[in-house]
């Protein structure tokens, strides 16, 4: 779903439909139709054969070639499913329909793509109604693949004239895998780039020239300094967001065409920060339901993830944090038990004491967390949350037996928050301590488990509540 496959099929080890899925046109990331069988006979396509058999060449154990299915002719990736002993268990498909490969080239290139097979009968294109082409040619293009290509014009052609735009095609080979022919690939574009001026245009183009000289003449250096400047103005803001800030406007002066630029360039702007935005929005509620399936999961105290990503956030702010790093704090504390995902329910759920080795498992959950989070870049701010938020300030805490500074303050910050809220909340197995027992925990751990500095500014933000709510 992160990649916006069209399809992806499991099949077993004899070729038979395990789960296909297929994404629902139109709809949200995740939106996929599920169903567990085909009339399609996949063992007898050749490409998912070489993969069955478990055959392996020069470019490895994977294959790739095309399926013609009902809902359109699909281009799949198939490789190995093995077990643990390396042995072939089945054949996973992901596949793109070539709709949407066609579609994809034509929105980065803005060319009409249009594939045929190898006779010359189309595929599939993005022209609404593609053009044969002759068998002949066809396989003249084949034949010299690796020296030319071939042309032709088809803009007079029934359905192929857009807008009174003539089309020229190039014509080329369609490769798969181990320079395998699928047959050829057509690439259109129009004839003439160039729009001719009106003659509107051309009048204020002469005027503006004449003006523009006239101006030169007169006042020099100023004006091409005030020509210039909006256009400097420009160039610079560019550099800013393609350094990454979406947050820049600039200030429209006057009513030419570097005014209505600017203009536009506001605009664009303010959309790609807004889609930033909406986009980060998903991720974190994508977060939130994370940890609220592990608080499920974990029979944790309803309500935990949330309280303490909130303590986490008010006492990062009083020491000092500010801006995008307060926001790698709050999803580090929403996540810093995602680890425990990897932890088997025989451990995780145990009603009694953890044996020693049960106990060695259950102190990976940090490791499993950074395994899970590092290869989603976004996310990688927010690990030293769920990595270290079980070290201690004498060494003895785990996974990596840090001391002191060297474990990063937002996990000294958390690793206090996550004992207050547990040993403040009502368990299975006990009632909440009260908060006097509990403060003097904190101070007696001050040095051993926690940070000093950070128990004695989290006195403080008590303290501040204590205030405000009388």
């Amino acid at each position: 779903a992160n990649q916006g496959e069209d399809v992806v099929k499991f099949l077993d080890q004899d070729g038979q439909l395990v789960l296909s899925m297929v994404h629902q046109s139109g709809g949200d990331a995740a939106d996929y139709n599920f169903t567990t069988s085909s009339d399609i006979n996949f063992a007898a396509i050749p490409f998912i054969a070489n993969v069955l058999e478990g055959r392996v060449d020069e470019f490895g154990d994977k294959y790739s070639g095309l399926v013609q299915e009902s809902g359109g002719d699909v281009f799949y990736a198939a490789g190995p499913l093995l077990d643990g002993e390396g042995q072939i268990n089945g054949v996973v498909l992901v596949g793109k329909t070539v709709v949407t490969m066609l579609r994809q080239i034509h929105d980065e290139t803005l060319a009409q793509i249009t594939v045929y097979e190898a006779v010359g009968v189309p595929y599939d294109s993005t022209f609404y109604e593609p053009l044969p082409v002759d068998g002949d040619d066809a396989a003249l293009v084949l034949a010299n693949q690796n020296e030319s290509s071939l042309r032709r014009n088809i803009g007079s052609r029934r359905g192929l004239n857009i807008s009174n735009i003539d089309y020229e095609e190039i014509l080329g080979h369609w490769e798969g895998r181990g320079n395998e022919d699928l047959g050829l690939i057509g690439v259109s574009l129009p004839r003439t780039f160039l729009v001719r001026a009106s003659n509107a245009t051309r009048l204020q183009i002469t005027g503006l020239a004449s003006f523009s000289l006239l101006l030169v003449i007169m006042l020099g250096v100023y004006i091409a300094s005030a020509i210039t400047r909006p256009l400097r103005n420009l160039v610079e803001a560019s550099t800013e967001v393609a350094e990454g800030n979406l947050q820049l406007q600039i200030m429209p002066r006057g009513n030419d065409e570097v005014t209505v630029l600017t203009r536009s360039f506001n605009t664009m702007i303010a959309s790609l920060n807004q889609s930033k935005a909406d986009l980060l929005n998903a991720y974190d509620s994508t977060l939130e339901g994370w940890s609220m399936a592990l608080e499920l999961r974990d029979q944790e105290t309803e309500g935990h993830t949330r309280r303490v990503a909130e303590l986490t956030l008010e006492l990062s702010t009083l020491m000092g944090f500010e801006g995008e790093p307060l926001v790698h704090i709050r999803r580090g504390a929403l996540l810093h038990d995602i680890g425990k995902m990897g932890i088997p329910d025989s451990i995780l759920l145990k009603p009694g004491a953890l044996t020693a080795q049960e106990w060695s498992v259950m102190r990976r959950h940090p490791e499993f967390a950074r395994q899970l989070l590092w290869p989603i870049e976004y996310l990688r701010p927010a690990i030293p949350i769920p990595y270290s938020h079980h070290e201690w300030w004498n060494g003895e805490g785990y996974p990596q037996g840090l001391s002191g500074e060297e474990i990063p303050l937002p996990a000294r910050i958390f690793a206090v928050i996550d004992v207050w809220d547990a040993m403040r909340s009502d368990r299975p197995y006990r009632q909440a301590i009260d908060e006097d027992e509990v403060r003097s925990y904190l101070q007696e751990s001050r040095g051993i488990h926690f940070d000093g500095q950070v128990v004695e500014a989290f006195f403080e933000l008590l303290n501040k509540k204590i205030h405000v709510t009388h």
